[in-house]
């Protein structure tokens, strides 16, 4: 079971055996353990915003990290890091959200125009586009992803799902 990570912790993220994620500069990621900083090149993460936000399996040593269009896969086992997804943001920056979930064997990366469907390799499954800055993930049922609607009024409680399978919209 994995968790979630969010750039908000002073003196970076805790990720428990694995050590903390900080902040070098607008390009560069550091892991924090054992005495020791291993350096990432984090082209294109943070370069605009330190609104970092990720998911981590603490048994695999496998992060997700999002921010701006960039979703990157990062596997502390061997150091490697590579670009899993670019995101289709919302233009205005002010909208942009970000939520990562874990259900059946699967992580998603909810933002405000998409969904990211990765494997427990984070390698991505799926990538399906919504046009709802109010989305929120609802969970996985009858082999398909639920989200909800939350903005406008007339549209509250408005749900629609994505084939768990394949990502083609099923309802809604």
């Amino acid at each position: 079971m994995g968790q979630r990570l969010y750039a908000a912790e002073p003196g970076g993220l805790d990720m428990g055996p694995w050590g903390r994620l900080v902040i070098i500069d607008r390009r560069h990621l550091g892991v924090r353990a054992h005495g020791r900083l291993r350096d990432f090149e984090v082209e294109g993460l943070i370069e605009t915003s330190a609104r970092l936000a990720g998911w981590l399996d603490p048994e695999s040593g496998l992060v997700l990290l999002a921010n701006g269009p960039a979703l990157v896969r990062l596997d502390l086992t061997t150091d490697d890091i590579e670009p899993a997804a670019s995101l289709a943001r919302d233009d205005d920056p002010q909208f942009w959200f970000l939520s990562f979930h874990e259900v059946a064997g699967r992580v998603f990366c909810l933002y405000e125009r998409g969904l990211v469907c990765l494997d427990e390799a984070g390698r991505v499954l799926w990538h399906a586009r919504h046009d709802d800055i109010s989305a929120e993930f609802q969970g996985v049922k009858n082999g398909a992803v639920w989200l909800a609607s939350h903005w406008p009024p007339d549209r509250v409680g408005y749900r629609f799902a994505y084939r768990l399978t394949d990502g083609e919209q099923v309802f809604g």
